[in-house]
């Protein structure tokens, strides 16, 4: 069943629990985008599908908030070992503002070894101003969180694990997509291609901190526009940080990677330890030292680490 919200629904508040709803946002008025819609505690399900599928379709719309929801993607008899394109939620107009998304649990199936994907994310993001998700996580598919043409978009306290392609990423799509002000903070990617990925060339500026990408084909790249990586912990992927474009790193553990860095990054005041390749560090402030973590969970820092108060002060 779906749920199709418009103009006359201004103001409303829907609240959950409500299981096997799908919940597709759109106008009926493209002249007057409607507003205030507060969506909390449903479950969503939704089937793998061969064409495009979203639990929850955002368009033209401003102060809209969904929180506590449970997306579940797939399978479905038939279709387990078909392409998929599926997505957790989809917000993409030219004049959508003011979206917040809270405590959010996107599931994709996991598919069967070999076979074929297509193009399935988790929260996909273009067009949209004023946009922020937090204390939400994306398992499985390809694609973690991905944002488009976007500004002002706020990522904190989220995780991403086993996506194909990108946990994280700024990825202008069309030519003259734009990222402004961006942000990753307090986020995880754990066991997928890259981690955090920065693909635009009108990205002025990306900054991802205190996350933790681990265990992943490669930490950090940067193919275009300018990443700033501060207080992070990049270790155990194949490799730490790609700077295809500009990259500058302060105050991160690089460790345990095959390969510590490679590329366009300028870097100071971090600590690189354990690392396959060589610990090849260039800057003045840079050390090699065992950072003495508690765990390899959360990585934090014994009581008598060499790291504390030795980054950039």
């Amino acid at each position: 069943q779906n749920i199709t919200l418009d103009s006359q629904n201004s103001g409303q508040s829907f609240v959950g629990p409500v299981q096997g709803f799908t919940v597709r946002q759109s106008s009926s008025d493209p002249a007057n985008p409607f507003s205030s819609i507060l969506i909390d505690g449903f479950r969503l399900q939704i089937p793998l599908a061969t064409d495009f599928v979203a639990a929850l379709l955002l368009s033209e719309i401003s102060d809209f908030v969904a929180r506590n929801l449970v997306v579940d993607i797939g399978p479905t008899p038939n279709l387990v070992t078909a392409p998929r394109v599926g997505v957790g939620i989809f917000a993409s107009s030219t004049r959508q503002n003011n979206i917040r998304l809270e405590n959010m649990q996107m599931r994709f199936a996991a598919l069967d070894p070999g076979t074929a994907s297509n193009g399935s994310i988790g929260v996909g993001v273009s067009s949209v101003g004023n946009l922020s998700v937090s204390n939400s996580t994306v398992s499985n598919g390809d694609f973690g969180i991905l944002m488009s043409d976007a500004s002002n978009i706020t990522v904190r306290d989220s995780a991403v694990s086993n996506v194909t392609q990108f946990a994280f990423a700024a990825n202008g799509i069309n030519p003259g997509d734009t990222i402004v002000n961006g942000e990753f903070t307090r986020c995880r990617a754990q066991n997928s291609f890259i981690g955090v990925l920065t693909n635009s060339t009108t990205v002025p500026d990306l900054l991802v901190r205190n996350c933790l990408l681990t265990r992943n084909s490669i930490g950090c790249g940067a193919a275009a526009g300018t990443t700033r990586l501060l207080n992070n912990v990049v270790g155990g992927n194949q490799l730490g940080v790609l700077g295809l474009a500009n990259v500058n790193a302060r105050n991160n553990q690089i460790f345990a990677n095959d390969e510590s860095i490679q590329g366009a990054v300028v870097e100071d005041f971090n600590n690189f330890f354990a690392n396959v390749g060589g610990d090849g560090f260039s800057g003045a402030n840079s050390r090699s030292q065992d950072p003495l973590f508690l765990d390899i969970i959360n990585f934090l820092l014994a009581p008598n680490s060499p790291s504390i108060d030795a980054g950039d002060p």
